[in-house]
Formats: structure tokens, C-alpha cells, sequence
């Protein structure tokens, strides 16, 4: 799960590894036609290409009119809707396009909230990957670089992210009483790993002062 700054909000995502190439494709492509399929004229598709990857973007410019398509195709429980749509979206958030892009890269599958996120992974070189910020090399080193999952959590990059976006109370209240004890963190790191059919997990918080 990656979040990375966008404007005017940050966008997310997925990224990891496949073992076949052409058969993740294939998957996507098949997923794309069932959408398609089902969804009826709800959804759309765009194609890009971003560094000679082929990029498919799906576009959901009525969720409103998603979900009602779904609703009457038995893919949506009654209990989520009233009348035309359903009880728990709003006017507002009906009419509020959503998007998700995808793309395959040898053995890299990203998918994300837009073309800009995918964009940006597709163009992150070495020197500027997660493997290259010091914070996480120190913080994945002492939680056991061995493992069979990791997970980090850049404390003072989500703050950076989070911060312009509060309003001025609540962002008083942060830097009085959470920034003092906040600032002195340099992130949460975490690892798995597999003995034989014991699945055990450590999670470690890592100060600045051991960076």
C-alpha cells in the first residue's frame, strides 16, 4: 500500500510483484471485460501510455448509477439501497467521478486512484525508492531484514501529508498537544515470518534519536 502527495488530495495504492507477466495481464484484461459487461454504460475505460507501459484507467463518472446497475443485476444487498440508489451515498458523492488505473511492468503490478499515481511509481528510479530513504533501511534492518512480509509506515511523511489538510483548530491542537511526542518518531516498522505453521508477526516503533 503506497500514499504518495497529489493535488489538490494524495493519491494511494497497490504495488507488488507477479510471477507471470502475461498472465496477470490476461487477468486484467478478462476483469476488465466483466466490469464492462456488468456494469453496463456505468463505466468506461481510458487508455494511456506512460514510459511504453500500457495503462487502462477505469472511470466511474455516475456511482450512483453503478450501483443501481449493480442493484439490479443481485450484485448489491437491498439493505444498502432506498428507492433510486443507495441510502448511504449521498447527492453529493453520487455525482463525484471515481477512477482506478492499472498497468503491468514486467514483474511490477501497480493500481491506484488515478494515471497520476501510476505515473509516478512507473517513474520512481533507484535513488528515489522506499529502499533509499534511510529511515526505512534503519527501521527494517532492526526489525530483521529476513522475513516473509514487512511493513512501514513513514510517521513523519503521513504527518507532511495530513497537516495542510486540517483546519486551523485542529491543527493548534496538534502542534500543542500530539507534536511534542510526535516528532521525536521516525515511523513503525514490522515484519512476518512463517515457522512452520506458525505465522508470527513484530511490530517496532523507531525514534528519530536511533536514525
Amino acid at each position: 500500500l503506497v500514499v504518495l502527495p497529489g493535488d489538490p488530495h494524495p493519491d494511494g495504492g497497490l504495488v507488488g510483484r507477479v510471477s507471470d507477466a502475461d498472465a496477470a495481464i490476461a487477468t486484467l484484461r478478462q476483469l476488465r471485460a466483466l466490469l464492462g459487461f456488468a456494469a453496463g454504460g456505468a463505466v468506461t475505460f481510458e487508455e494511456a501510455s506512460v514510459e511504453g507501459v500500457a495503462v487502462t484507467t477505469l472511470v466511474v463518472e455516475d456511482p450512483g448509477a453503478l450501483l443501481r446497475r449493480l442493484s439490479s443485476l443481485g450484485g448489491t444487498p437491498r439493505a444498502m439501497t432506498s428507492g433510486d440508489g443507495p441510502a448511504w451515498l449521498d447527492e453529493k458523492s453520487a455525482g463525484m467521478p471515481l477512477r482506478l488505473s492499472w498497468a503491468v511492468r514486467d514483474d511490477l503490478l501497480v493500481a491506484g486512484s488515478s494515471l497520476d499515481f501510476v505515473r509516478a511509481v512507473l517513474a520512481t528510479d533507484r535513488a528515489g525508492s522506499l529502499a533509499e530513504l534511510e529511515r526505512y533501511r534503519t527501521a527494517i534492518e532492526r526489525a530483521g531484514s529476513s522475513n516473509s512480509g514487512q511493513v512501514w509506515v513513514d510517521l513523519p511523511g503521513v504527518m507532511a501529508l495530513v497537516l495542510p489538510s486540517l483546519p486551523p483548530e485542529a491543527r493548534t491542537t496538534y502542534e500543542r498537544e500530539l507534536a511534542p511526542y510526535l516528532e521525536s518518531l521516525g515511523g513503525l516498522a514490522g515484519r512476518s515470518e512463517e515457522h512452520t505453521s506458525v505465522l508470527q508477526s513484530l511490530a517496532y516503533l523507531v525514534c528519530r534519536l536511533l536514525l
